[in-house]
């Protein structure tokens, strides 16, 4: 399962000459059908004993993928932020020393310091992750550069992450994908053979073509979706630097609807017979739009799940209004495959379409130099 951090791993490059940002991850998206045929993933589940006592950390899109690991997992393992896991450490520690803690929080920290932690980080390099490994007894990476700090911190025990690149700088896409499927590998078997992978593809470009963005955008995901409807906000900050929300759609009907404002747009990535919310688009399409917020629910998933096993939803919100007709109880793992394989490269095409709307040649994140220079001060190790 662990590969030694002095061994190769062969990314291939696939650029013979410079792109730009917005090239390069309209290239990569392009890329993920081929890589997705045959991806190298970790050929060995962990046990439920030991799901028990995991955690799985990382930082932006890397966190997505560990929540997509706790998902699959029946939540055995645990997604958390590199910095929740050295405040129960750090915690643990001065409970020990001090001899002071609350019988509820000493519990919850003693956990996290017997347990195995992954960290997630393709680059390797990223200072919250680095100071876990060095903190913890039992670290694993999971990194694109088996030579990185954050390799060489977990004593050099790491699942490699492999997949092409165009060696350009440039928003995740096929590194997300690479990180997600190696993350839920570890906790669930499974084969991406048979799946329509340019067919999935297509139909979101169409989506996406099809979907027009306006004022401040929430996207709504459940269960499965909610981690894509974080990557999801992560490539519109990203990529176009654009007003985008990650919520969980319970939540977000108790709290995020009440910042909204007239001619904001909610996608909603949680189609009721997914995640148990059947009955609610049509009430909730009224009410929005009684509010002036446009509500838009992508019409995609039926063309990628298996509609020959298509149902009606149970109650008065018909489940062919939303394109998704399966309920969560029939679905296999292929399916669940599709829905975030569909999700993902929806949220994708649907921020490049936007850059090139915008006649953007490189991603928010490249030409804001002030910013970028801020937040590689904060998240990077620096030697």
């Amino acid at each position: 399962m662990f590969q030694d951090a002095t061994s190769s791993i062969d990314i291939t490059r696939v650029a013979a000459y410079v792109l730009n940002s917005i090239d390069a991850y309209r290239q990569e998206i392009q890329m993920q059908p081929q890589y997705l045929k045959k991806p190298v993933l970790p050929d060995c589940v962990l046990g439920a004993s030991m799901q028990e006592n995991t955690i799985f950390a990382g930082s932006g899109d890397s966190l997505a993928a560990a929540m997509l690991a706790e998902y699959f997992s029946g939540g055995r393992v645990r997604a958390m932020d590199p910095l929740d896991v050295m405040s129960c450490i750090s915690s643990s520690l001065t409970s020990s020393i001090t001899g002071q803690s609350d019988c509820g929080h000493s519990d919850r920290t003693s956990a996290a310091r017997k347990r195995r932690v992954y960290l997630v980080s393709v680059s390797g390099k990223t200072r919250a992750n680095i100071t876990v490994a060095k903190n913890v007894s039992d670290s694993v990476a999971i990194t694109s550069d088996p030579k990185s700090t954050l390799a060489r911190s977990t004593g050099g025990r790491v699942v490699p992450l492999r997949f092409p690149s165009t060696g350009t700088s440039t928003a995740g896409s096929i590194s997300f994908l690479a990180s997600a499927l190696t993350c839920m590998s570890l906790v669930r078997g499974f084969s991406t053979s048979g799946i329509p992978f340019e067919k999935i593809l297509d139909v979101a470009r169409k989506d996406a073509s099809e979907i027009d963005i306006s004022g401040s955008l929430y996207i709504l995901g459940n269960s499965l979706t909610y981690p894509l409807a974080v990557y999801g906000a992560a490539k519109f900050y990203e990529v176009l630097g654009y007003d985008a929300r990650c919520c969980r759609l319970e939540q977000f009907f108790h709290m995020d609807l009440f910042s909204a404002c007239k001619g904001d747009t909610i996608l909603l990535l949680s189609p009721p017979s997914l995640d148990g919310s059947v009955g609610i688009c049509d009430s909730a399409n009224d009410a929005l739009c009684k509010a002036g917020v446009d509500l838009v629910v992508p019409s995609g998933f039926d063309k990628c799940v298996d509609g020959s096993k298509s149902v009606t939803a149970a109650t008065g919100c018909n489940a062919a209004t939303l394109g998704f007709g399966l309920p969560a109880s029939k679905w296999d793992m292929t399916d669940s495959l599709k829905c975030i394989l569909y999700c993902t490269f929806l949220l994708q095409s649907l921020s490049l379409k936007m850059a090139d709307e915008g006649h953007m040649s490189e991603c928010h994140y490249v030409s804001s130099t002030h910013l970028r220079r801020a937040s590689n001060d904060i998240i990077y190790e620096h030697f």
